[in-house]
Parts: C-alpha cells; sequence; structure tokens
C-alpha cells in the first residue's frame, strides 16, 4: 500500500530497553498487534538489523553524555525492498521513564522532509523546556528546604529564638512546601513539559498566601517582611500552577535581593479588562542596563544580599510563562531603591 504521507510511530522504552507503550501507528508500521510488542526487549519485540541495534545503542550513549544524537536510520528485516518501511528514520531522546523513539517512514518516494524537521523541532523544543522547568522547580525547592536547615542550626546555636511563631511558621511552610512539590509534579505530567495552560477558577488570595507561607523562613532569616494586600473573596480564571509559580519566583527574587530589615509588598489592583499583582521591595535595586540585559536575555545567575544563589532562568522564565497566559510582565527598578514587577492577566470569563 503506497502512502503520500509520512505515519509516525512513538515507542517507550524503560531503561533497560524494555518496551513499555507504543503508538498505533506501530501497528501500521511493523504489521503487528500492539500486545504482542509490548512488555518485551526492544530487539525481541522488532526485527532490526545489526546496524541498526548498534546504531541504537550508541545514541543513547550519547544521551547518556549529556549531548544532542542526530537521526538515525533503521532498517527492519522483516521488510523487503518493495515495502515503504523497510527503512525509517528514529529520533532518540530521554525521558524519565527512561527514552522515546520517534519512527517516521524513510523512503524516498514518500519522505517528506518538512515534516520530519517539525518533528525533531517539536523535540528539541520539548527537551529545552523540560531542562528549563526542572531547573527552575529546583530553584524553587532548593532555597527554602535548605533554609530550614540553616534555621534550626542556629536555633541550636542560640542565634535564633523558637517561639510559637516561629514554630507555627516551619510547620506551615513544610506543609506549603510538600503540597508544591505535589503539585509541580501533577503540572509536570499533564503538561508533558510542553507549558500547555489550563484556566481554572480559583482565589488568589489563599494561593498569595500559600507562597509566602512557602517562603517565610527566608523571610524570617533575614527579618524581611512581606505584606499583602489581596481581597480574600478575589477569583480569577487562569492557570493556578502558572499564576503560583510566578508569584513564588517574583517573591524569591524580592527576598533574594532585599537586604536584613526590608520590607516587601504584594498588593492586587482589578479592574473590568486586567487583574494587577505587584510584587514591590525596597532592596538593592538595578541600574537600566542591568534591567535591559535581565529582560533581554537567560542572564547569569547574582548572589542576593546574603549571597543566595540562583538559576539565572527565574525572570525570562516568568515573563515566558506571563506571556503564555496571555499577559505581561512589567518590571521597573532603581538602584538602590528597590524593584517592583507587576503581573497583568487578563479577566477571563
Amino acid at each position: 500500500m503506497k502512502i503520500t504521507n509520512p505515519y509516525i510511530g512513538e515507542i517507550i522504552l524503560s531503561k533497560k530497553l524494555i518496551v513499555s507503550d507504543v503508538s498505533k501507528h506501530v501497528s501500521n508500521i511493523f504489521n503487528k498487534e500492539l500486545s504482542s510488542l509490548k512488555d518485551r526487549d526492544i530487539f525481541s519485540s522488532f526485527n532490526f538489523c545489526t546496524e541498526s541495534q548498534k546504531a541504537i545503542h550508541n545514541t543513547i550513549e550519547v544521551l547518556a553524555l549529556g549531548d544532542t544524537p542526530g537521526p538515525i536510520v533503521l532498517k527492519d528485516l522483516d521488510k523487503d525492498d518493495a515495502d515503504e518501511f523497510q527503512y525509517m528514520n528514529c529520533y532518540i531522546e530521554s525521558i524519565e521513564s527512561g527514552y522515546r523513539l520517534i519512527l517516521v517512514d524513510h523512503t524516498t518516494q514518500f519522505y517528506d522532509r518538512v515534516e520530519l524537521n517539525k518533528v525533531y523541532s517539536h523535540l528539541k523544543e520539548a527537551n529545552k523546556n523540560k531542562d528549563k522547568f526542572i531547573s527552575l522547580i529546583a530553584h524553587d525547592l532548593r532555597a527554602p528546604i535548605a533554609n530550614f536547615s540553616v534555621v534550626f542550626e542556629e536555633v541550636i546555636n542560640g542565634e535564633l529564638v523558637l517561639d510559637d511563631e516561629l514554630t507555627q511558621l516551619l510547620s506551615s511552610s513544610s506543609k506549603s512546601a510538600l503540597a508544591l512539590i505535589e503539585e509541580v509534579l501533577t503540572w509536570a505530567q499533564e503538561s508533558d513539559y510542553e507549558f500547555s495552560f489550563k484556566s481554572v477558577s480559583f482565589n488568589l488570595n489563599k494561593l498569595v498566601e500559600e507562597v509566602v507561607s512557602f517562603l517565610g523562613p527566608i523571610a524570617v532569616k533575614k527579618s524581611i517582611k512581606v505584606n499583602t494586600n489581596v481581597s480574600n473573596d478575589l477569583e480569577i480564571l487562569s492557570d493556578e500552577q502558572a499564576v503560583m509559580t510566578v508569584i513564588r519566583n517574583l517573591l524569591n527574587n524580592s527576598i533574594k535581593f532585599t537586604p536584613k530589615g526590608g520590607e516587601i509588598l504584594i498588593d492586587c489592583i482589578l479592574n473590568d479588562e486586567k487583574v494587577v499583582i505587584k510584587i514591590q521591595d525596597n532592596g538593592v535595586g538595578m541600574t537600566k542596563e542591568s534591567l535591559k540585559k535581565m529582560i533581554d536575555s537567560e542572564s547569569e545567575s547574582t548572589q542576593g544580599t546574603s549571597g543566595e544563589q540562583g538559576s539565572g532562568l527565574g525572570m525570562n522564565f516568568c515573563q515566558m510563562l506571563v506571556k503564555g497566559l496571555g499577559g505581561n510582565l512589567i518590571i521597573k527598578s532603581e538602584l538602590n531603591i528597590g524593584t517592583s514587577v507587576s503581573i497583568e492577566l487578563p479577566i477571563k470569563k
């Protein structure tokens, strides 16, 4: 049977190269029942030639080194020269459970280079997003969790008094950290690192309070007061996890670049067209040149006022998320005065 457009098949492998899942098109390409392909070693499920098997192993070794491999050509020994699927182009990428193989018809008569390039570009972008996503979440979690250890060490050394207020703060922050881990893992599973946005109705004040609670120990350690001015009953329609990620990173940046004894205000303004969430601090601020550099590109991480480290991805990533939500991120800063960042989100009904 001749085809005019390439069929694309997907094979999911475990780290031990066991076939855990296959797409329906794989059945068409190999003319086999899907059930006969799963839960077996890939080289038992598919009759690839020796060169193809070596190419798969070599590509996986390249992935293990952290490099991005190019496509390989697979030859199916069960096909003859007259079959359009005797040769297939294959792209391999790492995923959390193992590897994903994308198979595309490789015959010159039916080969569609444009379509294949789209698939390859999509995989590269998804892999880039995955790296950003993991780096950002690691950045979000590292600082608060590390500060639990620092706070307790200061209590043990007598530098900090573990009173009822601090105990309640640590308890609340630890619960928020656990909730965050569960939420971001769910978000990653649902989005497949492609940052698709799902609008739901949620209470903005509750979300802000959760973020403040989560980052509380960091603020307490620097004696920074975080004030909020968000209406208790303010409900908005947007992607809750994306909005939380943006606010969490912006507040974390404010704490990072505000000296001990400083203040931060999270304010919210609502009108008929948009909701504006402003995070303002009286920290070190930035020059116009530094601000432009940060907005225009993924800048290198800068140490905070107490030597805090960052990923260098935060602000650029926040801009991407806000843009995906149909909003704008407006940053104003003045050296030695402070910084204000406004998240403008459209009102959805």
